[in-house]
């Protein structure tokens, strides 16, 4: 009884990040990069990681990496960006709009190989209320969605701990969609 509508531009996808320190010492810009040096590192992400296909066994079968130790943390979440915050993980599988990651100066490993699938944000909605008014007003938002705005927008919510509603709303003025 769910259906899709437009998705957006904005991407949300699985990154893995390390911070400048290790970047720079591990010569690090890319996924493949790690290659050489995994061993070495310890990964933070969540539980399932172990048996995704876009975490370790991708990194090993696409990338060739191993890492030398796995921390289960969370997935997207604080605990696993303040283990990298603390030196307690290497690389920590993040979400790409999470607001920390600018906010420290994090790298996102590019991923040169394409193993993570673009997770662009999309609204679900039950058909029996869907109607054109419904379709339209979100189509119309998802429209005005972008990687960057969504991280703008989380950083408010985040870091400076604004209302998640008011920070909504004023996006949908700004963007004239209401």
């Amino acid at each position: 009884g769910l259906t899709l509508l437009e998705f957006s531009p904005a991407n949300d996808t699985n990154a893995f990040v390390v911070t400048k320190q290790t970047a720079d010492q591990h010569r690090l810009q890319k996924v493949s990069d790690l290659a050489p040096v995994a061993s070495q590192l310890t990964l933070g992400g969540p539980p399932e990681c172990e048996s995704r296909p876009f975490c370790i066994p991708g990194l090993r079968d696409t990338y060739g990496v191993t890492f030398g130790k796995v921390e289960k943390i969370g997935a997207c979440d604080s605990a696993t960006a303040n283990a990298l915050d603390a030196g307690k993980v290497d690389v920590a599988l993040l979400c790409s709009t999470q607001s920390i990651i600018a906010s420290k100066g994090w790298v996102v490993l590019e991923d040169d190989k394409q193993l993570q699938k673009a997770d662009n944000i999309v609204p679900v909605i039950r058909k029996d209320v869907l109607n054109d008014e419904i379709a339209g007003l979100l189509n119309g938002v998802s429209a005005k969605l972008n990687t960057q705005n969504i991280t703008e927008l989380n950083a408010r919510v985040e870091l400076e701990q604004d209302d998640p509603e008011a920070v909504a709303g004023e996006f949908l003025e700004q963007q004239q969609l209401v």
